[in-house]
């Protein structure tokens, strides 16, 4: 996840880069198609963390349930 985050940065580094070194100036139209990339970016890590809390729920759930049976059988 760390790896797509900064590979996302690097994308919008350059793209602004490479904005700057045209001469040109960054437009408010040239920002828009960045502007929906990132907030897509961030359903996206949104999504992925509800996903991994989700997860670590259902993980804490199996875990309890295993502890209960180990000390049963004791």
């Amino acid at each position: 996840m760390y790896e797509y985050m900064e590979e996302c940065r690097q994308h919008l580094a350059s793209q602004l880069q490479t904005s700057a070194n045209s001469g040109n100036e960054a437009r408010p139209s040239d920002m828009q198609g960045m502007d929906k990339d990132i907030v897509e970016f961030q359903k996206a890590l949104e999504a992925t963390h509800d996903e991994a809390i989700a997860q670590k729920e259902n993980l804490r759930e199996v875990t309890t349930i295993s502890v209960k049976r180990i000390r049963w059988k004791l």
